[in-house]
């Protein structure tokens, strides 16, 4: 392990709906992490990772009335773990189900006009929590920014540390927005963005960002994109043609994708490839967040 690593903290911003109380969903975010360091390259140089390392930013109770209950989560992540070496078969008519609804989705996020093609039921659950972060309802967004914002701040200004940001979902755009503010704190500090099942791609997202795909941050070194074969939150699953422009005015050294990897989270309400356990499981993942924790140049290849 480097000397340098104790310099080094990973902040997780985690996505829409809500959450189990913070130390409970912490904690089951790291079992989920240590189970992709275990399948990972870096498995052995991974034992002694230091879990103060890792903090939760935890924005739920400013959205939601109520926290989770961990006992159905705390059984699939269990079993998500003990299965993390069993493959996924995917049936020509699974593969063809997702291939089917995702261009349905992507029809309406390019014609908005064409919503009523889908369920109602659907619409709600698809854009709730994030159409009230991204109408900033109550000030709720502007709030959510800020704990984040503090949180960062006090990382990389007061203890001098080198951040990772890993957004799940609505946490990324919660992530892009901050950065996009360019907080006068920051100065010239810069953070590595790493993002999960990201909606980011989305034009329904995207002509509600911060800046709104005019005005970019410039406090990202290096920006990696990740999303699950199945999610349908990521829609769009590369972002790099969508913020190309970063990277030609200067402002961003890299972005890369990576698409199609397994996120094996499942409960009694079956697969769900979104939930951000499946992804910090996955070996790919893990080993993104674990090759920047030891400061070794990445060579992770699309799974």
């Amino acid at each position: 392990m480097p000397d340098n690593k104790k310099n080094r903290k990973i902040i997780f911003v985690h996505g829409k709906n809500t959450k189990p109380i913070p130390v409970e969903h912490r904690g089951l975010l790291l079992k989920s992490l240590r189970a992709g360091f275990t399948e990972s390259a870096f498995r052995d140089d991974m034992m002694a990772f230091d879990e103060e390392n890792f903090e939760l930013c935890a924005w739920s109770d400013l959205l939601y009335s109520r926290y989770e209950e961990t006992q159905i989560l705390s059984s699939a992540v269990g079993q998500l773990i003990s299965s993390s070496n069993e493959s996924t078969h995917r049936t020509w008519l699974s593969k063809l189900a997702i291939y089917v609804r995702r261009s349905l989705y992507l029809l309406v996020d390019r014609c908005p006009a064409l919503m009523r093609l889908l369920p109602t039921w659907h619409i709600d659950f698809m854009l709730e929590g994030t159409r009230a972060y991204l109408e900033n309802k109550n000030g709720t967004a502007v709030q959510i920014r800020e704990r984040l914002s503090s949180l960062m701040r006090t990382t990389l200004v007061d203890e001098g540390r080198d951040v990772l940001i890993v957004a799940h979902s609505l946490g990324s755009v919660i992530a892009y927005d901050l950065l996009a503010s360019q907080p006068k704190w920051m100065g010239s500090l810069s953070v590595q963005l790493l993002t999960l099942g990201s909606p980011l791609g989305l034009g329904y997202v995207q002509a509600r960002v911060l800046g709104a795909m005019k005005v970019f941050p410039t406090a990202i070194s290096r920006w990696d994109n990740i999303s699950a074969y199945g999610d349908m939150v990521s829609l769009d699953a590369t972002l790099q043609d969508d913020f190309t422009k970063m990277i030609e005015l200067g402002v961003l050294e890299t972005i890369t994708d990576i698409t199609g990897i397994l996120a094996k989270y499942q409960d009694v309400n079956g697969a769900n490839p979104h939930k951000s356990y499946g992804y910090l499981a996955n070996p790919t993942v893990a080993a993104l967040i674990a090759a920047w924790y030891l400061d070794h140049e990445s060579t992770v290849d699309e799974q």
